[in-house]
């Protein structure tokens, strides 16, 4: 089984994370509980709070000031930030709750965890750490896959391995009413809320999630019965999709504190090289995928990468010992900065 020392890891990061500036975060979770000031103005606007964070934002370094402080006020108050000539002031209660999630964003909590909640293509997906966060890129991987889908007239059957919250294969499902889905992740929690998200959005018909887990052999495990996944898995799929964890360790080290101290790092550490996961995937979605045929392109493996992974894998795959998949590179997709991010794998 793919194995990762989390304990070893973490530590070493901590050595690399600025200390934070905050008095309280447990209190702060989804606005559940409430941070208490100690020096709460008699008189308190919307623009008063939003110039005092904003600031306090910036002096600390917290990326994305502006947005933070807006998103914040915006879901505090239920409104957008006023005119500057059209304001009233907080609330008591809307203050303390204001400044309690605002201390949550000084020791970098990200905004998603903070507010409970965040947009992905039409969808409204609820999020609690540490479950993985959905990135603005990976929507793209969606489009791509939705305009593959675009002339198939039959039911699709689709895998993702590693759904987190569900993002990936809820909006596949909402946008393409042929879709049928089955989704899995190792992380119990993120099961939970992809369930919760799949049914929010009356998608449980058509999207299935699975407690379990990829191995390293390239095999799928039920993290209940510890026993290998057969019952649970269409026959034969259309499409494989999956942003599995694909940074380099040792970039990992490199990244925000609010990804270091918050999410799954199982979800985001590809081992020395990042294709840890990448590679047992592949093996496993060839047995899964169906044929090329005459009448039909065959199933299609869509695969969200670290840049410098294109290249290796269509290596990989032209090797010797790896004909037998019968898988061929068949295009590298460009994310929203222009790079190599996405691959997409055809069975032959």
């Amino acid at each position: 089984m793919i194995r990762l020392n989390l304990s070893v890891l973490f530590s070493a990061m901590v050595a690399h994370v600025k200390p934070l500036n905050c008095r309280s975060v447990s209190t702060c979770l989804n606005g559940k509980t409430y941070f208490h000031s100690s020096s709460t103005a008699m008189s308190y606007s919307r623009i008063d709070a939003y110039n005092e964070w904003y600031s306090k934002f910036v002096r600390e370094g917290v990326s994305e000031p502006r947005e933070s402080i807006e998103t914040i006020i915006s879901h505090v108050l239920a409104k957008g930030l006023p005119p500057p000539h059209h304001d009233h002031d907080l609330s008591k209660k809307e203050q303390e709750h204001l400044e309690s999630l605002c201390e949550c964003r000084m020791a970098r909590m990200p905004l998603q965890y903070i507010i409970g909640e965040w947009q992905f293509r039409r969808l409204n997906l609820k999020l609690y750490p540490p479950v993985f966060i959905p990135r603005p890129e990976t929507e793209t991987l969606v489009e791509i896959i939705l305009e593959r889908l675009s002339k198939k007239s039959d039911t699709i059957n689709v895998l993702e391995i590693g759904c987190g919250s569900g993002a990936i294969s809820l909006a596949l499902a909402q946008e393409n009413s042929k879709v049928v889905c089955t989704a899995i992740d190792q992380c119990k929690l993120a099961c939970q809320v992809a369930r919760k998200n799949s049914s929010a959005l009356k998608l449980s018909d058509r999207v299935n999630i699975l407690w379990a887990k990829l191995t390293e052999e390239g095999e799928i495990i039920d993290c209940c019965s510890k026993y290998k996944l057969v019952d649970g898995l269409p026959k034969k799929i259309d499409i494989v999709v999956s942003n599995p964890p694909y940074i380099p360790r040792p970039d990992v080290f490199n990244l925000q504190p609010e990804i270091l101290l918050y999410e799954d790092l199982r979800a985001i550490d590809g081992g020395k090289d990042g294709l840890e996961v990448v590679l047992p995937l592949i093996k496993f979605a060839s047995t899964l995928l169906k044929p090329c045929t005459t009448s039909d392109d065959g199933g299609k493996l869509f695969i969200e990468v670290d840049p410098i992974h294109p290249a290796l894998l269509r290596n990989w795959l032209c090797g010797e010992e790896n004909s037998k998949l019968q898988l061929l590179l068949k295009y590298v997709h460009l994310d929203l900065f222009g790079k190599e991010r996405f691959v997409e794998i055809v069975k032959v």
